[in-house]
């Protein structure tokens, strides 16, 4: 299936995975730049609702509800421009954290200021 955004050399990709759902994961980012996308997927089949933060402040634009079907992914695109649009620098703390049990993936496509 094909991505909603075209991706460019620029865009970066951070992944992270849990076992328990309810247990945060954290991905650092590399370099200055705006959030693309994210992503999650459930490892088992359970609904989830995830929160995403970047150091510590919730971002809502970037919150999922994961289906209940296991490896099922879910993907929120962003704004690149405008209010909307999120901003992370070199070294900012991007956590994922879900209300389900079940283990789940997460990433986080960054593109790179260049």
């Amino acid at each position: 299936m094909p991505l909603v955004q075209n991706k460019t050399n620029a865009d970066y990709v951070l992944s992270e995975s849990t076992t328990a759902g309810t247990t945060a994961v954290y991905a650092i980012a590399p370099m200055a730049g705006l959030v693309v996308a994210v992503f999650g997927a459930p490892a088992t089949a359970q609904a989830s609702t995830v929160t995403v933060a970047i150091n510590g402040t919730t971002v809502a634009a970037m919150g999922m509800t994961l289906a209940a079907t296991a490896w099922a992914t879910t993907e929120v695109d962003l704004p690149l421009a405008g209010a909307s649009a999120v901003y992370v620098n070199a070294g900012d703390v991007i956590s994922f954290t879900g209300t389900g049990a079940a283990g789940a993936a997460y990433s986080a496509i960054i593109r790179a200021f260049t």
